[in-house]
């Protein structure tokens, strides 16, 4: 229930791809599950509030909820199989990212002014 549930807490969010980086950082090292993670991230990128509104201007509400549903069921779909992949690597003994190495990642594109 955790990717619906991000889904629904990122529409009402606003934020470009780079202004979310810090709170999926923030997110990942507390323990959330990447594929949790990414559905939200995702969900306040391409599903966001301001956004449908935005496109209220150009679109029938009816195209509007189609692109709400269907991206809506993909990102779901997205998120379910980054967790789904990630529990099998760990019961298979795999090594799994963990949050220092998230911290390194965003260290490195800090460095080369990404974010």
């Amino acid at each position: 229930w955790s990717v619906p549930l991000a889904v629904l807490l990122g529409i009402p969010m606003y934020s470009n791809a780079a202004g979310i980086i810090p709170i999926v950082e923030a997110l990942l090292e507390k323990g959330a599950a990447l594929g949790t993670v990414l559905a939200f991230m995702m969900a306040v990128i391409a599903l966001s509030l301001p956004e449908t509104i935005i496109l209220k201007k150009v679109l029938k509400w009816q195209l509007i909820a189609v692109f709400l549903g269907v991206v809506g069921a993909g990102i779901m779909f997205v998120g379910f199989l980054f967790n789904t992949i990630d529990r099998i690597a760990d019961s298979l003994g795999f090594l799994s990212v963990t949050p220092e190495g998230y911290g390194k990642s965003a260290d490195r594109l800090l460095k080369h002014g990404y974010l």
